[in-house]
């Protein structure tokens, strides 16, 4: 990852604090239903995909992932962010 990717990444992070709710709801059923939204951040192959969910006026961030295709599976064990 680039500096450039790296602090753009941060930035995306950073600009949940104002309307998080902006971004989807994510497409699998199981953290749907947990409210889980997804933001995508990245240039052409270098997509990452940040997992968050806002509760009490507050975002969790749960992982942030390379956004190749892949499984999701369990949020734990994801690896972590940088």
């Amino acid at each position: 990852m680039t500096p450039e990717i790296y602090d753009g990444l941060w930035d995306a992070v950073d600009s949940l604090a104002e309307l998080p709710e902006r971004c989807a709801l994510v497409p699998e059923s199981k953290l749907r239903a947990k409210r889980v939204r997804h933001l995508l951040y990245g240039p052409g192959r270098q997509v990452y995909r940040i997992l968050y969910r806002v509760r009490d006026e507050r975002v969790e961030i749960l992982t942030i992932r390379h956004a190749r295709p892949r499984p999701l599976g369990s949020l734990q064990g994801t690896e972590s962010p940088c």
